[in-house]
């Protein structure tokens, strides 16, 4: 169940403020080990039987450099769990895991060598066999499973469930993903045989991941039903997604019945008309058919002395497309989703169009943040009442990561007035080597002007495209893993500013991939690594790809958080988008691949920031996973007589629910997530001649703490303020564990985001959580600063892995509590 996050009010206190500085899951559920266990060593043996009866009948042994065994589905509720690591050893190879929620089931499919079938069956065998007088063996496991059964084809089917085929003699295209073998390679007899086995065709096309090769086959379902007996390590099988190229490659006329089928699919949200991303680029295609409806000609405005001195956008310049390929993905996000969709595509925002660059040639670098301001500042006068989303895919040359008159300028838009939210792409790389991996070529190029921008969202790429049906493209492989980052994307690891220097960038969105050639000379890409886009030009499709689409993507995303929560602060906008992202597994696999240092998560923070944004996460709280938002104002710093001195700190309550207390006493060890993100603006000081000095550029900076589990509330306030310290404390009893960063790492740039995660028993006794001012140049008693106040807003997010409804305690705690003036302790 959706529902919208909870406001925060009244859970807080100010306080005076001097600085210090001179768990386990859900337990299986309970069975009667000797009804349960025959039951399943029933389920066990008829397998085994049917597997036999059937391999005598279609008469097929396993293929060569296969292991001769059978494929088992184990299923579970979902709300059991399914203990599913059990299954994948030495013994037995977890094939896939698959989710049905309507029929509430978890199911692994798991191959079993018949040389292992006793190791199998002695697991259930040990479980029915324990005496009633103490724990079963194996009961983890065998507590959570519900069911077992011989695997058949739909097994492996891991797309949509109602997509699996349901004649059996058509022919499709299958992607067969393999278990690759340790240290060997799957040869291309290998697949011949397969292929020649069951009578079917294939492509020469395949995709060789670090764990899995993906391969192309054409055949019916009846004819891919032997694969099963032939072969031991199958996974996984998918259709072979639609091509852009099908778009590219068609008629005008052609495509004009896909445009106007999804026409007829749009819906105008209440909000269409009342939100805006504005467009920052070449211009925008205002008479694009999939655009007229979203941007006209009044809501375009360029550059230049008289305003109108550059074309709003020039049609048919294959040099000047650029905006109207972002205003594609802004407004539907892939195209090939949504013109092959058939579902209603609801769009809450339009578009606007503010040229800054010129029909030919380029300004020059030093006037990029005098155009930027100017071309926001005319967009606004065409109506103030509305809100934007300023969005901008162009950056120079310049990638030292100090700021820069343009990021400055960029700093400064979103600080000043009523506060804008900025978009900016991270730039993409200039100088790729296809003799390095896409992590080491991302990590030597870096993020380029203005993108260092401290009050910007900067976005990176990444991709989940690996797709390639392209004959071009025999045996060459994709740069980039899926949920790895993209080649082309840029860093901040080796900026120049070094470990002063924000986190950029904050969030990465898809970017495309691409290819290299089998002797690693060679980079290319083909359109199915694309994302398919409105053309500027006079075609109606276009390919977009690298940090420019994902930035296009980025600015999509934040309009819909600003459509559902219009009332929110630009802040609160920007801290809830990139409190959504999560590292994928593969970002989380190559930082403890690394070592798992702090050193090795600061490099990953520096290459894709805080992750992959999830935009249901970004919109909705459920019952069990709620997002707390808090807005304040703080004023960090007070004139004394002779200096400026810290002034207060805030103190906010997390209200837990009691029916979370009542389930720490019924089961402690239940897992969960604590997140927090604090995020505000800073007041930038571009005149600063000592840009690495970290006082320097910021106003002031903000940065959070979290109650330890550890800690009584006076050891807390006494370890960060030095106003509560006490006669006899002895020093801090934190603990830093179970979080992902660290202290070091919440305190760079104007955004600080980390997740904690442990035991409800301990959760609920990291209640508070304290929001402290540290140095900036408005400390400096020259600084001449009449009002020190910065906004900021809190978000705060808990995740139980329990069914518990805590969203309706936590809104009723909220609705009774009393309301009294903050409290100022002095």
């Amino acid at each position: 169940m959706s529902l919208n996050h909870i406001d925060l009010s009244g859970f807080d206190k100010n306080k005076k403020y001097r600085s210090k500085v001179k768990g386990r899951g859900i337990p299986p559920p309970q069975k009667d080990h000797k009804t349960h266990g025959q039951f399943l060593l029933t389920a066990v043996e008829k397998s085994f039987k049917e597997y036999d009866s059937y391999r005598t009948k279609i008469k097929v042994d396993p293929l060569e450099n296969n292991i001769d065994g059978l494929y088992i589905d184990i299923e579970g509720n979902l709300e059991d769990g399914l203990k599913f690591d059990a299954l994948d050893n030495v013994s037995f190879h977890l094939c896939n895991v698959r989710t049905d929620l309507e029929n509430n089931l978890i199911t692994a499919t798991v191959f079993i060598p018949s040389s292992k079938r006793n190791a199998f069956l002695k697991k259930f065998q040990q479980y029915f066999d324990t005496s009633d007088e103490i724990t079963p063996k194996n009961l983890p496991l065998i507590n959570t499973i519900v069911n077992l059964k011989i695997a058949d084809l739909e097994s492996f089917w891991t797309d949509e469930k109602n997509e699996f085929p349901k004649d059996c003699n058509q022919q499709y295209w299958w992607e067969i993903w393999l278990n690759k073998p340790k240290n060997r390679i799957i040869s291309d007899e290998e697949i011949e045989r397969f292929c020649s086995a069951i009578g079917a065709s294939y492509s020469d096309q395949r995709i060789n991941l670090k764990r899995t090769v993906i391969i192309l086959v054409k055949a019916s379902k009846q004819q891919l039903e032997k694969s099963i007996f032939l072969i031991s390590n199958l996974e996984e099988l998918k259709f072979v997604g639609d091509s852009p190229s099908f778009f590219l490659d068609q008629t005008t006329k052609d495509n004009q019945d896909w445009i106007d089928d999804l026409q007829n699919r749009i819906v105008y949200g209440a909000t269409y008309q009342q939100i805006k991303i504005s467009i920052l680029d070449t211009g925008v295609n205002y008479n694009h058919p999939l655009l007229s409806n979203f941007i006209g000609q009044q809501d375009c405005c360029s550059y230049g002395s008289n305003g109108v001195r550059w074309p709003l956008y020039t049609p048919y310049s294959p040099k000047n497309t650029h905006g109207s390929l972002q205003a594609g993905i802004a407004i539907y996000d892939n195209l090939m989703t949504a013109l092959t969709s058939a579902n209603p595509i609801q769009v809450n925002y339009s578009l606007e169009s503010g040229r800054i660059l010129p029909d030919y040639g380029h300004n020059s670098p030093q006037m990029y943040g005098y155009i930027t301001q100017n071309i926001c500042y005319q967009l606004e006068l065409k109506n103030r009442k509305i809100k934007r989303i300023f969005s901008m895919a162009v950056t120079a040359s310049d990638s030292t990561g100090r700021p820069s008159s343009w990021s400055s300028a960029v700093d400064n838009l979103v600080y000043e007035g009523s506060k804008r939210i900025f978009m900016i792409s991270a730039g993409n790389s200039r100088n790729i080597n296809p003799s390095l991996d896409n992590w080491d070529n991302v990590s030597l190029n870096p993020i380029q002007d203005p993108a260092q921008a401290w009050n910007a969202i900067t976005v990176g790429a990444y991709t989940q495209l690996y797709r390639v049906s392209d004959p071009n493209y025999h045996h060459w492989n994709v740069c980039s893993n899926p949920g790895e980052v993209t080649v082309s994307s840029t860093s901040s690891i080796i900026w120049n500013w070094g470990k002063n220097a924000p986190i950029k960038p904050e969030v990465v969105f898809e970017g495309g991939n691409y290819l290299i050639s089998p002797c690693q000379t060679q980079l290319d890409t083909c359109d199915e690594l694309g994302i398919l886009t409105t053309a500027g030009n006079s075609n109606l499709f276009d390919l977009h790809r690298d940090t420019s689409a994902a930035t296009a993507k980025a600015s999509k995303y934040i309009a819909e958080i600003v459509s559902k929560y219009p009332k929110y602060w630009s802040e609160t906008h920007r801290a809830i988008l990139i409190h959504s992202a999560e590292w994928t597994q593969e970002m989380k696999d190559w930082v403890k691949n690394q070592g798992n240092r702090p050193a090795d998560k600061l490099n990953m923070l520096r290459t894709v920031g805080f992750g992959v944004p999830d935009l249901d996460v970004a919109l909705n709280s459920n019952k069990n996973k709620v997002m707390l938002i808090v807005e304040r104002e703080i004023v960090p710093l007070v004139k004394g007589p002779n200096n400026i001195q810290f002034n207060e700190m805030h103190l906010h309550d997390i209200p837990f629910p009691q029916n979370l207390n009542d389930l720490v006493n019924e089961n402690p060890a239940i897992n969960a997530k604590l997140k927090v993100t604090l995020s505000y603006f800073i007041e930038p000081n571009p005149s600063t001649k000592i840009a690495s000095n970290k006082y320097s550029y910021r106003s002031i900076g903000l940065i959070f703490k979290v109650k330890s589990s550890l800690q009584t509330d006076r050891n807390f306030l006494a370890s960060v303020n030095y106003l509560e310290s006490y006669s006899d404390y002895e020093g801090s009893d934190s603990s830093n564990e179970g979080w992902a960063l660290n202290n070091d790492l919440r305190r760079l740039g104007s955004i600080h985001s980390d997740v904690w995660e442990g035991s409800i028993a301990d959760l609920v006794n990291m209640d508070k959580i304290a929001i402290l001012p540290i140095f900036g140049w408005w400390k400096n008693p020259k600084s001449e600063i009449d009002e020190f106040k910065v906004r900021y807003s809190l978000v705060i997010s808990i995740d139980i892995d329990n069914e518990i409804d805590i969203y309706s305690g936590i809104q009723s705690m909220i609705s009774n509590a009393i309301k009294v003036p903050n409290e100022i302790y002095v």
